[in-house]
């Protein structure tokens, strides 16, 4: 259940990341300024190139993971009803 919320709120709080983020100048108003907490440690950590795993790539893998693991909860848990 916790990966399920900590996933969904990755992708949904990424997401919302990308649509406010405006690079007009990275010195003078970093990404901190604008409020960022999840791409820059998603910039840090392994996104460099774009490609299936671009920022938009993640965004979406981790909404699609918290889904699978929401619906494989639901079928645990009308298993135990």
């Amino acid at each position: 259940m916790h990966t399920a919320l900590v996933s969904g709120w990755v992708g949904s709080m990424s997401l919302y990341e990308l649509a406010i983020f405006y690079p007009s100048d990275p010195v003078l108003d970093p990404m901190w300024r604008h409020g960022m907490f999840v791409i820059p440690f998603m910039t840090r950590g392994t996104i460099t190139i774009s490609g299936i795993w671009s920022y938009e790539g993640v965004v979406g893998a981790h909404i699609v993971f918290s889904g699978l693991c929401f619906s494989w909860l639901s079928d645990i848990g009308s298993i135990w009803i």
